[in-house]
């Protein structure tokens, strides 16, 4: 995501996103060229026109667990959460770095979502389960 304004628009902020970036710098100004997306719906955008850009860099959500959470099938790692009061639903995430019996999910959680560490029964997706006296 990129905030754009233009010079000839200097009280206007338009944002794009950024569709190509050159894999190496030109040699003699050393700028890397790069290429955005703007919508121009009014046709007031034209070739040549001076823009000054702020790159937004996007952070992703990352999460750190406790491995027991985690059940892992080949190169694919998922954790169970809980929908509602009492419905388990399996997701898919991309783990990372390990550490002291911690496991870092670069993705497939979201804040909100409540994992379940461990079970007395074998989980699956669908099944309901009741939540013991120290859960959170």
């Amino acid at each position: 995501l990129v905030t754009v304004r233009l010079d000839s628009f200097p009280d206007q902020t338009r944002r794009g996103t950024v569709r190509r970036i050159a894999p190496a710098a030109e040699s003699e100004a050393r700028q890397i060229p790069v290429e955005i997306l703007l919508d121009n719906p009014d046709g007031q955008l034209r070739g040549g026109m001076l823009a000054r850009v702020t790159f937004v860099a996007a952070k992703p959500e990352r999460f750190v667990i406790p491995e027991s959470a985690l059940q892992e099938e080949g190169e694919q790692s998922r954790v169970f959460v809980l929908r509602g009061e009492d419905r388990v639903e399996a997701k898919m995430v991309f783990v990372g770095d390990r550490r002291d019996g911690e496991v870092e999910v670069l993705s497939g959680l979201t804040p909100s979502d409540r994992i379940i560490i461990n079970s007395a029964q074998p989980l699956a997706s669908g099944a309901t389960v009741r939540l013991s006296i120290l859960s959170q």
